[in-house]
């Protein structure tokens, strides 16, 4: 195509000038409403795309939230078993508790049995305690009573024997002869003289059967005695020997 030969390819149809970058007023026409809906199909597109990234984001959010929903069942089954296995184990421990419970109750019943049957025997011992008790009781009164009346014999006794002595010390016996008084006592009797028999005596070189600081088992020469032998010649004469003529 020659150039001369060009605006009349460019030119509108139907009319003279200048030519045109359109073949024809459809294509012009076509082009002005493309150019005229230009900013309404950028915007669109800008809200499709906007719509399609949230739409994206959403979608992960979905997922993600599947995940963790998948994840939370899971820990929910395993708490489910967890459950299940403590509860087996709570129910077995309560029936060893009741069994436990039920076995205490049969030993405490035996032993408030055992408790009966013993306080049941141990009434006729508590008894023979008492009689026994009061038996013993008895015995010391009886014995205490005996002691009581020996030591008031002994008091008569001695509060005899010992005017016997003052009345025989005020008064002499006059004796003609070398004998001895009549009397059914020894020669050598005294009222406050110990009645214990006399110690045996041992050869110088024989040593005694009892260490040196034990006492010997008799009692001692003045064992007995609550009052001094007179040593007056008068009262001595009385008792030691018959009086010189």
């Amino acid at each position: 195509m020659t150039r001369k030969f060009k605006w009349l390819i460019l030119r509108e149809p139907g009319k003279g000038g200048r030519p045109s970058k359109y073949c024809c007023k459809l294509c012009a026409n076509e082009a002005s409403r493309t150019a005229d809906g230009a900013p309404a199909a950028v915007a669109t597109h800008t809200a499709v795309a906007a719509f399609t990234a949230e739409a994206g984001q959403i979608r992960a959010r979905l997922h993600q939230r599947d995940a963790e929903l998948a994840a939370e069942r899971e820990d929910l089954r395993r708490l489910d078993e967890r459950l299940e296995q403590v509860w087996e184990a709570i129910a077995a421990q309560l029936a060893q508790a009741e069994t436990s419970v039920r076995q205490a109750e049969q030993d405490a019943e035996q032993a408030r049995t055992s408790m009966r049957a013993a306080h049941a025997a141990r009434q006729p011992a508590e008894q023979e305690r008492d009689t026994a008790l009061r038996g013993r009781q008895e015995a010391l009164n009886a014995q205490r009573e005996a002691e009581e009346h020996r030591d008031r014999i002994h008091s008569e006794a001695r509060a005899d024997s010992e005017r016997l002595d003052v009345r025989s010390a005020g008064s002499p016996p006059s004796c003609t002869t070398n004998q001895a008084l009549p009397s059914a006592k020894p020669s050598n009797w005294h009222p406050w003289a110990p009645t214990s028999p006399a110690p045996p005596t041992w050869p110088r070189n024989v040593r005694p059967p009892w260490p040196r600081n034990v006492r010997p088992p008799w009692p001692s020469a003045t064992a007995g005695c609550t009052r001094r032998v007179p040593t007056s010649a008068a009262c001595r004469n009385t008792w030691s020997r018959p009086p010189r003529i």
